[in-house]
């Protein structure tokens, strides 16, 4: 049944991609709609039947969405693709309920489900209580929070198999390849690839163009040149293959002319980690290893004065400066906490993406508003670390609460390294545990837990080999009643 399944996919999406190409070129011509929002309404369309067929294309489609997201705003000029990661991700997980409901089959527990409906039930209950917010921010900020949670059960429940996962690694190395060379041409030719746009060239504080590629922030390409550099390190070490030496390399340079001192140390730490700690029983990973360090300090050494220049930035603005945004973030944070315990202020109230346009009260009352880039006309600083706004909103519980979150996303992490698999899952699961453990020193940057763009990353990969790992101990695709053991047993014979 599921080889028919996959023969007829093909013919069926083509006739549906046709039918709705018609459609939408119909209504465009009745109701005389600009060209690109027919052609953005039928991408919707075709991603939502897409979604329906074929989940896991629909995910990768949507992370390669997620990567352009930006710049597609700024390409079509469409507000509505400021907002559509959300929808998209609601929808997603609503089809992938409604899709096991049908075929009936369970949803196998995870390590991060009581604590996350805690953090859930903790947050609106905060809310309930204080009203410091309206509704709508309320539910926005709640949105936000939970956002990556539902991207690791749409991954967990998506039926991911072994031959996704090369084409979720290929396809991302690749796109990575390319953002990499965009983000060079853009410093070569800032006007042509980023004014043109309405990007603005990122000049840094010591004189240099950081490098932002499609993301229009430096950050944003730092992080992500990050999280490629950790897959292709895993790659490299399972496998010894040149291909992802030289990845490494490229990704490495990539986050260096970010000048981001949070994804180069981060990226650093976590592959010296995982060259110490990665078995080396055979010759060919022995020298994986010897090679993995001399790519890291030849790069390092390449470009020390760029790396110099990084850090005095860094003891110069933060060591020396005294009070930071993210120091008042923290201290602010706790005040708060303290103020509102044991509950929290709520979902929406401080430290969150939707405080820059729903500006919060709280900022008022502790003084914030008055401190440039806090301010309700210059909100830049208002969301740039994580887990103050986790204390502040949820209480010290919901600290405890997300901490236990953390513990369960590597107890997943744990307990894939033990499958008995192919290499393409080893190489994942390491990769995995790569980026997620670099993801927890990018928290302290920004609500990097709250982006669409990073938790499809953090999140979703955890969510494929928490799959992958029920698939392992029998109780994935299990349907009440046995059905599907049944079908399984019969095919085995």
């Amino acid at each position: 049944m599921p080889d028919r399944e996959k023969l007829n996919n093909g013919p069926f999406l083509l006739i549906v991609a046709t039918a709705l190409i018609i459609v939408t070129l119909l209504l465009s011509f009745i109701i005389s709609v600009d060209v690109f929002i027919a052609a953005f309404f039928f991408l919707c369309l075709f991603g939502l039947v897409l979604a329906l067929c074929t989940p896991q294309v629909a995910i990768f489609l949507f992370g390669f969405f997620l990567v352009m997201q930006s710049y597609m705003l700024h390409v079509f000029r469409l507000k509505i693709i400021q907002n559509l990661d959300e929808a998209a991700i609601i929808v997603l997980f609503t089809l992938m309920v409604i899709r096991r409901l049908a075929r009936k089959e369970k949803f196998f527990g995870s390590p991060i489900d009581m604590p996350v409906i805690a953090l859930i039930l903790l947050g609106f209950a905060s809310s309930i209580t204080n009203r410091i917010v309206s509704f709508q921010t309320t539910i926005g900020g709640a949105v936000l929070f939970v956002k990556g949670f539902l991207l690791f059960y749409i991954f967990a429940y998506s039926d991911f198999k072994e031959k996704h996962l090369k084409y979720y690694m290929k396809g991302f190395l690749i796109v990575g390849f390319i953002v990499m060379l965009y983000g060079v041409l853009a410093v070569i030719w800032p006007n042509a690839f980023l004014v043109k746009l309405g990007y603005l060239p990122n000049t840094t504080s010591f004189g240099f163009a950081a490098m932002q590629s499609v993301f229009g922030h430096p950050g944003a390409f730092g992080a992500f040149m990050a999280i490629l550099g950790c897959y292709s390190m895993a790659a490299f070490l399972v496998t010894g293959k040149r291909k992802y030496a030289i990845l490494i390399a490229v990704f490495m340079v990539g986050i260096i002319f970010s000048f981001r001192r949070t994804s180069l140390f981060g990226f650093v730490l976590v592959t010296l980690m995982a060259i110490s700690k990665w078995p080396a029983q055979v010759s060919a990973k022995k020298i994986a290893k010897k090679n993995a360090i001399a790519i890291l300090l030849i790069i390092l050494l390449l470009f020390s004065g760029f790396v110099m220049t990084i850090y005095k930035d860094l003891y110069k603005n933060y060591i020396t400066a005294g009070e930071t945004p993210r120091s008042i973030l923290f201290k602010t944070g706790v005040k708060i906490a303290v103020d509102n315990f044991p509950l929290g202020s709520g979902f929406g109230t401080f430290g969150s993406g939707i405080n820059r346009a729903d500006y919060s009260p709280l900022y008022y009352k502790y003084g914030l508003s008055n401190i440039w880039g806090f301010t309700p006309d210059s909100p830049s600083f208002i969301n740039d670390t994580f887990w103050p706004h986790v204390m502040a909103e949820t209480g010290f519980f919901g600290i405890l609460l997300y901490i236990s979150v953390i513990f369960g996303f590597f107890k997943i992490l744990r307990e894939s390294f033990h499958l008995k698999t192919s290499q393409i899952v080893s190489i994942f699961a390491f990769g995995a545990f790569l980026v997620f453990t670099e993801s927890l020193i990018e928290s302290l940057k920004a609500t990097f837990y709250e982006t669409s763009l990073w938790t499809y990353f953090y999140f979703g990969s955890l969510g494929i080999l928490w799959s992958f790992v029920k698939q392992g101990s029998g109780e994935h695709d299990l349907k009440v009643g046995g059905a599907n053991r049944e079908s399984n047993e019969n095919s085995g014979s």
